[in-house]
């Protein structure tokens, strides 16, 4: 690992592609990572971003009342008042 990337290896062969969370321990870093290049269980990562627990709690927080508020949205355009 170093400033801008990582080379990891896989425990299984299967393919990674896109975006990643990498979660490093015992350190506790957290990072979005872009996939750049694999080679069998091996692949090499861009670190995008680190991110904060506290921060990435909070989005999880959002996008679980994003999917709530979605739901209350599409029950209500079902409901006639009655």
């Amino acid at each position: 690992m170093n400033e801008d990337g990582a080379r990891l290896r896989l425990i299984s062969r299967a393919t990674v592609k896109g975006r990643v969370r990498l979660e490093v321990y015992p350190a506790r870093e957290v990072y979005l990572a872009d996939v750049v290049w694999q080679r069998g269980e091996t692949i090499g990562v861009r670190l995008v971003v680190t991110l904060d627990q506290t921060a990435e709690q909070q989005i999880e927080a959002l996008r679980r009342l994003e999917a709530q508020m979605r739901g209350v949205m599409k029950r209500s355009a079902f409901d006639q008042g009655y």
